[in-house]
């Protein structure tokens, strides 16, 4: 996959993988019943989708460059 995206090929990753999704991702959405919550870097929606499961599940509806705040 990472090869795919060497050659400029855009994918679409779908995972519940936190790990992988660092890993492979460069920008990332977070999705929240089907709602978009978040968009940024992988990073960015990562540490928010921890910050969620850390206070419960309550989404935040943030974007990227937001001073407060999973697509490859």
């Amino acid at each position: 996959m990472k090869q795919m995206m060497e050659n400029g090929i855009t994918v679409l990753f779908v995972s519940h993988d936190i790990g992988a999704v660092k890993s492979v991702c460069s920008r990332g959405v977070l999705l929240e019943h089907g709602r978009m919550v978040m968009e940024g870097t992988a990073s960015e929606v990562v540490e928010e989708y921890n910050n969620q499961q850390l206070a419960g599940g309550a989404p935040v509806q943030r974007q990227s460059g937001d001073a407060s705040s999973v697509t490859a």
